[in-house]
């Protein structure tokens, strides 16, 4: 597997197996779901988490292949590395607070036409935006502030970890 996808596979797969769920239970127990509406509420979070997926794969690829190309030429791979990650943040909380509110207006108009109904379906959606870009977030702020803070051999642990991890 491509360094390119191994690394959007870890950007999008652990925040949508969280926060899809969650997002899907909160609108049943809001919304008074038949069987088809419950369907068709989870093909539409399905398809928010693929068109979220599909659009930071677009605008991040390239600067993803910059890290690769770097690594291949003893380049500086941490600093390309650290744009990456903060460009990744950006787009991450465009993407899901576009795609919450595009989810929130067909929500609206397939399950509940009513302003109830896009509160609704706007806050599952906020569940799955803001549950990721946190989890983004706090992971990312959280490794980088030890490795800054402590420099040395613990910024080479975590630096070490974060390629196995992404060479997995």
């Amino acid at each position: 597997m491509t360094f390119r996808n191994r690394y959007f596979l870890r950007l999008i797969a652990p925040p949508a197996l969280v926060t899809l769920p969650l997002a899907f239970v909160f609108l049943t127990q809001v919304e008074q779901l038949t069987g088809g509406s419950a369907i068709g509420v989870a093909v539409m979070l399905l398809v928010l988490g693929a068109a979220v997926a599909a659009g930071m794969f677009v605008v991040l690829g390239k600067r993803v292949d910059d890290v690769d190309n770097a690594a291949a030429l003893r380049g500086d791979v941490s600093r390309v590395m650290s744009e990456t990650l903060a460009r990744s943040t950006i787009y991450a909380a465009i993407f899901h607070g576009g795609g919450a509110l595009l989810f929130a207006l067909v929500g609206m108009l397939t399950i509940d036409r009513s302003g109830f109904g896009f509160v609704s379906c706007l806050a599952a959606a906020l569940i799955v935006g803001l549950g990721a870009v946190a989890l983004y977030v706090t992971i990312g702020t959280v490794l980088g502030g030890l490795a800054g803070l402590f420099g040395g051999i613990v910024d080479q642990l975590i630096m070490r970890g974060t390629d196995t991890l992404m060479s997995i």
